[in-house]
C-alpha cells in the first residue's frame, strides 16, 4: 500500500518518461542489493567506511562534479581536451606497480572510480553542450560515483564479495547465463560499435582493439580465463563465485560479436540522416539515440537474433570448467544415478528438444518484430 501510494505522488510530481526510468533504474539496482546485502548480510566495517570509503567518494563526488563543469563548458574546449588527456594518464599510472608500494593508498577503492572518471571525462566534451547536457553529465556521475563506492564498501567488509550460487544448475543455470550475458552485451556492445565509427580516436582505437582481440580467440579461452585468471587481478579481499565469472566473460565474448552487427547497421544509415538531424538543432546524444541507433537496430535485427541464439547455445561450454548446465545435466548427472543408469541418449534428445525450443521461440519472435516494423518493406 505504502508503495501504490508514493508510485501515485510521484507520477504525479514527475514527467512519465522520468518515472518510468526511475522505476526501471530502481529494479536494477534491486538485484544487486538484494544479493549483496540482504541475502549476504555483510558485517560493515564502519571504521574503513567512515575512514576511507567516505572520504573517498566524496572527493570524486565533489572534485568529479567540478572537474566536468570545466571539461564540458564550450568555452573550454581546448582546457577540456588537455585535462581529460591528462585525467586518463593519471587513471593508467595508478594501476602501475610503482604505485602499488604506496601503504597509505587503499588502491583498489582509488583505481575504478579514477578510471571510471577518466571515461566520463573523455566523452564530456563532446556530450556536453548545453546546460541540460551538462547537468545530466554531472547528475550522472555522481550516481555512478556512488554506486562504485556502496559496491566496494559492500565488497571489502569481513565476509567478503561471495554470492552463494551453487544452489543453480540445469536449465536455470542456462538461462541465467544467456539472459543476463545478452542483457549486458547488448548495451556493452552498442557502445562498442559507436566508439569504432567515432571520430575520437582514443574511443576508436580501444573499441577496435577490443573488438579484434575478442573477436580472434575461442570463447572458451574467455572462460578459462575469467575462471582462472580474473581472481588475480583483483583484491584479497574480493571474491566472485564461479558462476558471476562466468557470467562475465560470455557478456564480455558477446558483446564484440553484437558490436560488429550494430556497427553494420550503423553503416547503412545515409549521412543524410547525420545532416537533418543537425540541421533540427539535435546535438550528438539526441541524434545518436533518436535517429541513428532506431534505424540501425531495426536493419540488423536477423544478425542481432542470430548472435542472440549462438550465445544461448555457447553457454554449454561453461561445463568445461565445472558448471553443471542442462547439458551438464544430461550427460553426467542423471546417468549417474541409479534409476537412470544408460540413459544417456535419451537425455540428449530431450535437451537437444529444449534448445530447438528455445531458438525456435526466437526466431519467431524477430520475424514478428520485424514484420512489425516493417523490415524489407519500407
Amino acid at each position: 500500500m505504502a508503495a501504490y501510494v508514493g508510485g501515485m505522488w510521484l507520477r504525479a510530481r514527475l514527467q512519465q518518461r522520468r518515472f518510468q526510468s526511475i522505476l526501471v533504474g530502481l529494479w536494477l539496482l534491486s538485484v544487486p542489493l538484494i544479493y549483496m546485502v540482504v541475502l549476504r548480510a555483510p558485517s560493515w566495517d564502519w571504521d574503513a567506511i567512515l575512514g576511507e570509503d567516505l572520504p573517498i567518494w566524496l572527493a570524486f563526488t565533489i572534485g568529479g562534479s567540478v572537474l566536468l563543469q570545466v571539461i564540458t563548458d564550450p568555452k573550454r574546449r581546448k582546457l577540456g581536451g588537455a585535462v581529460s588527456a591528462l585525467l586518463l594518464v593519471a587513471a593508467i599510472v595508478v594501476w602501475s606497480p610503482l604505485v602499488a608500494t604506496w601503504p597509505w593508498l587503499p588502491l583498489y577503492k582509488v583505481r575504478i572510480p579514477l578510471l571510471f572518471l577518466a571515461l566520463w571525462g573523455i566523452a564530456a566534451p563532446s556530450f556536453g553542450g548545453s546546460s541540460e547536457s551538462r547537468r545530466a553529465m554531472i547528475l550522472g556521475w555522481v550516481g555512478t560515483a556512488s554506486l562504485l563506492a556502496f559496491f566496494l564498501a559492500a565488497g571489502t567488509t569481513g565476509s567478503g564479495l561471495v554470492i552463494q550460487t551453487n544452489f543453480i544448475g540445469g536449465l536455470l543455470l542456462t538461462l541465467l547465463l544467456s539472459i543476463v550475458g545478452l542483457l549486458i552485451a547488448f548495451p556493452l556492445g552498442v557502445l562498442l560499435a559507436l566508439g569504432r565509427i567515432s571520430t575520437m580516436p582514443i574511443f576508436r582505437v580501444v573499441s577496435t582493439a577490443y573488438i579484434e582481440v575478442v573477436r580472434g580467440v575461442p570463447l572458451i579461452t574467455i572462460l578459462f580465463f575469467g575462471a582462472l585468471f580474473l581472481p588475480l587481478f583483483l583484491p584479497a579481499e574480493i571474491r566472485i563465485d564461479s558462476v558471476i565469472r562466468a557470467l562475465i566473460a560470455i557478456s564480455l565474448f558477446g558483446a564484440a560479436y553484437l558490436a560488429e552487427n550494430v556497427r553494420g547497421g550503423l553503416q547503412s544509415i545515409s549521412k543524410g540522416q547525420y545532416e537533418a538531424a543537425k540541421a533540427v538543432g539535435l546535438n550528438t546524444v539526441q541524434m545518436t539515440l533518436l535517429i541513428i541507433l532506431p534505424q540501425a537496430l531495426r536493419a540488423v535485427i536477423p544478425a542481432l537474433v542470430g548472435q542472440a541464439i549462438a550465445i544461448f547455445k555457447d553457454t554449454s561450454l561453461v561445463f568445461i570448467i565445472g558448471l553443471t548446465e542442462i547439458l551438464a545435466v544430461a550427460q553426467k548427472v542423471v546417468p549417474g544415478q541409479p534409476s537412470f543408469v544408460g540413459s544417456q541418449r535419451e537425455n540428449l534428445i530431450f535437451v537437444a528438444f529444449v534448445y530447438w525450443m528455445f531458438t525456435f521461440t526466437f526466431s519467431r519472435a524477430s520475424q514478428r518484430l520485424e514484420r512489425k516494423l516493417g523490415v524489407g518493406e519500407r
